[in-house]
């Protein structure tokens, strides 16, 4: 089988570089006009480089398409986790913000509730010591 289709393209091949023309004949069944046309080498063989470029850039093309869209696909799904990620740290920043006001509240109320306990003392006569931490030092930076 290889042998017989090795065999038509050197047949083909030689052909080509030999003769200078062909002539294709269309014969009707019913014997009305014969119609025949001839073809320069020339012309076949541009005709079959344009075919070959042709399918040569058709295939580029479908490799390069899929390339892209196999990529796009990849870009798709980091883009997919890259959210899920942003959206849950969104979330635990926000519940820390949260927790943040929550303790500076307490802090407030903790420095009101000591003030009045020194109020007290001094009203009481009592040795008042000195503050357990300055307002600067409570604040973070």
């Amino acid at each position: 089988m290889f042998q017989q289709i090795r065999q038509l393209m050197s047949w083909m091949c030689d052909s080509l570089r030999n003769d200078s023309s062909y002539t294709v004949m269309v014969v009707p069944d019913n014997g009305r006009e014969i119609r025949k046309k001839s073809f320069d080498t020339d012309h076949l063989k541009k005709i079959a480089y344009i075919a070959c470029g042709a399918a040569a850039f058709f295939v580029v093309s479908l490799g390069a398409t899929y390339y892209l869209v196999s990529r796009s696909n990849a870009n798709a799904a980091e883009l997919a986790e890259f959210r899920r990620t942003k959206q849950a740290q969104e979330q635990k920043l926000q519940e820390l913000s949260v927790m943040a006001e929550s303790v500076q509240k307490d802090m407030a109320a903790l420095s009101k509730i000591e003030e009045q306990v020194r109020d007290q003392m001094k009203q009481a006569g009592l040795e008042v010591p000195a503050p357990v931490a300055s307002k600067k030092e409570q604040q973070p930076g």
